[in-house]
């Protein structure tokens, strides 16, 4: 790649990052090619997502597209943090921090893929999430420490959508990441990942449990696209509902949330250890809502 044209291409276009896809005239197949870098794509959204929560567990983040270059396609990307729940990350010029903290962690994650054909081991995995902190940290975004580590297996499920759509890239087709990190690109293929792999690596670090609770409503999702904001053990606890039916009767207008109001439900828990036994990640979703309690019948409750 003509690096005096990359760099015209960033002085002009001034984009966060750029996707590059080439391909062999009168032989590639548009379908194949262009399917590997929808998904290809994807899995970068959601990679950022990933990372951005790491900061913020409410970032939201989506890739808008600027501008592209024909012949060897070239997309210039922007990084959209469309929102956070944390107040203090919003002051300042913090989407221009996180948007280059997202280009740097994802230049080091897809050249980790490169450099190794594959999602590696445990350790490497630890490393990796570890370098990925570190870069998180740099960005200073928070006052005080409080930057989530990706566990190995989060990380080696975002290293595995990004790696597999390139399982059939055939001679002379290339996708890769330009950006001011250094430029990484993928021109052979890159062998899938077996789900069974993951979960190798998941499978001593994850408890999961079901129970029963009372969670008191503080902020219900009206779209029925995010998480539900609850109050239990006077903490804030996030968790979706995945009891369609239930939601489905909610969003008709059928069952009424009022302030106060707690749903009892049976819910989902899952927590991921590290080898020091500390609790790195944790995860709840609500598989079904039992019933409604109405605030009178909490006369004796102080929600603080």
């Amino acid at each position: 790649m003509n690096t005096n044209k990359l760099a015209a291409f960033f002085a002009e276009e001034q984009p966060d990052f750029i996707v590059y896809l080439d391909f062999v005239p009168g032989k590639s197949s548009p379908q194949r090619l262009l399917a590997a870098l929808h998904d290809h794509l994807e899995a970068m959204e959601a990679f950022d997502r990933k990372l951005a929560s790491c900061l913020s567990p409410g970032a939201k983040v989506v890739l808008t597209l600027e501008n592209a270059k024909e012949g060897s396609i070239f997309l210039f990307i922007k990084t959209a943090l469309e929102s956070l729940d944390d107040d203090a990350l919003k002051q300042g010029e913090f989407k221009k921090v996180v948007g280059a903290y997202l280009v740097k962690a994802k230049a080091k994650a897809l050249d980790y893929l490169n450099t190794r054909q594959g999602i590696g081991g445990k350790h490497e995995l630890q490393q990796l999430s570890s370098d990925l902190r570190g870069l998180a940290e740099e960005t200073k975004v928070r006052q005080m420490a409080g930057y989530r580590s990706l566990p190995p297996h989060e990380l080696a499920e975002s290293l595995a959508e990004l790696a597999n759509p390139l399982e059939n890239l055939n001679p002379g087709e290339r996708i890769g990441m330009f950006s001011d990190q250094g430029n990484v690109l993928f021109d052979k293929p890159m062998p899938p990942v077996p789900p069974e792999a993951i979960m190798a690596i998941a499978r001593e670090r994850v408890l999961g449990n079901e129970v029963t609770l009372i969670l008191m409503v503080r902020r219900p999702d009206f779209l029925g696209e995010a998480q539900w904001e609850f109050r239990h053990q006077k903490k804030k606890l996030l968790a979706k509902i995945a009891d369609q039916a239930w939601l489905d009767r909610f969003h008709a207008g059928e069952i009424s949330i009022a302030p106060g109001d707690a749903l009892q439900c049976r819910v989902y828990e899952e927590y991921t250890y590290a080898d020091d036994g500390e609790v790195v990640s944790e995860y709840r979703v609500i598989r079904r809502v039992e019933s409604v309690i109405r605030h009178q019948s909490f006369s004796l409750v102080q929600d603080e």
